[in-house]
């Protein structure tokens, strides 16, 4: 097994990294954000998904040029380093660092807070999930990077076949009237939609602090940012299309338009379902992002700030 300079072993594959870069980007905004999207656009917020999705990938292309570069644990706080000196590099390092345990937590209590409403919990186990979406999480890179990426690979790859499932049963009831008019709230609620759909779009910066650990940088970086990419893009666009073809949006509806779409489409399963693909759209995120802090506090200890 080949090691980096600072010896961490180079052992993720493109397909985990592929994984990884879909569980940082494809949070929990795919479960929220395609109704509010639609109610601020109304089918015009299929094009702004398709827009958006294509001006993400000037920023996931530099930042994997730059992880290409100098594939380096510390990720932007290293690219930040190289360009503006060591001050402005920790700075850079611990806000991201100081991110984390902020964000996993929120992360985790939507997902747990989605899955109680689809379970029909009570509140009370809200907190017990969230602890063991994190608990999981934390579990998984414990057990090593190529533990991490495997399992990353398997969450992915439910969560892409889960909601390709639901889109699969919603496009037979995708109806043609719903699709006018097709700019009911003219520039002006696209920009809103855009607003909100941007937030759906980062965190590939995350797995740049995992560049140091890819089995081949050079070749692998651009190649699973652009399959990425795609993935993340289509999934939008195609959850944003059956959001309005069926008409899954406006009011109370749009608070958890894809949870509609599934419970009204598979039936008696469908709770379970809705509450299995925010689990898991979670655990990909936790997975991602506890990851990218631990090499970045590695790192930061290692340029001894």
């Amino acid at each position: 097994m080949e090691h980096s300079a600072s010896g961490l072993a180079r052992q993720i594959t493109l397909p985990q990294a592929v994984a990884l870069y879909v569980g940082a980007v494809l949070g929990s905004g795919v479960l929220l954000v395609p109704g509010y999207a639609a109610e601020a656009a109304g089918p015009a917020s299929i094009a702004v998904w398709f827009l958006m999705a294509l001006l993400a990938l000037p920023m996931a292309l530099t930042l994997g040029a730059l992880a290409t570069r100098n594939p380096d644990a510390g990720g932007v706080s290293a690219y930040v380093r190289q360009a503006f000196g060591p001050r402005l590099a920790a700075v850079t390092g611990w806000l991201f660092l100081a991110s984390v345990p902020i964000g996993t937590p929120v992360a985790a209590l939507a997902a747990a807070s989605y899955a109680k409403v689809a379970l029909g919990l009570a509140a009370g186990p809200t907190f017990a999930i969230a602890f063991a979406i994190i608990g999981f999480a934390l579990l998984n890179n414990l057990l090593g990077t190529n533990f991490l990426g495997r399992s990353q690979v398997v969450i992915t790859g439910l969560i892409v076949a889960i909601l390709a499932i639901a889109i699969g049963v919603a496009a037979p009831h995708v109806a043609g009237a719903q699709f006018q008019p097709f700019a009911p709230h003219g520039f002006v609620g696209m920009g809103q939609a855009a607003a909100l759909m941007f937030w759906c779009f980062i965190g590939w910066e995350a797995v740049s602090h995992m560049s140091e650990e890819f089995a081949n940088p050079e070749r692998d970086t651009t190649r699973a940012i652009l399959i990425a990419a795609f993935v993340v893009g289509l999934l939008y666009t195609l959850v944003g299309w059956v959001t309005v073809g069926t008409g899954a949006y406006g009011g109370a509806q749009s608070n958890g338009s894809l949870a509609l779409i599934i419970s009204r489409y598979l039936g008696p399963a469908g709770g379970i379902v809705v509450a299995v693909v925010a689990l898991f759209i979670a655990l990909g995120v936790c997975n991602a992002y506890l990851g990218a802090a631990a090499r970045l506090a590695y790192s930061l200890g290692r340029e001894g700030v």
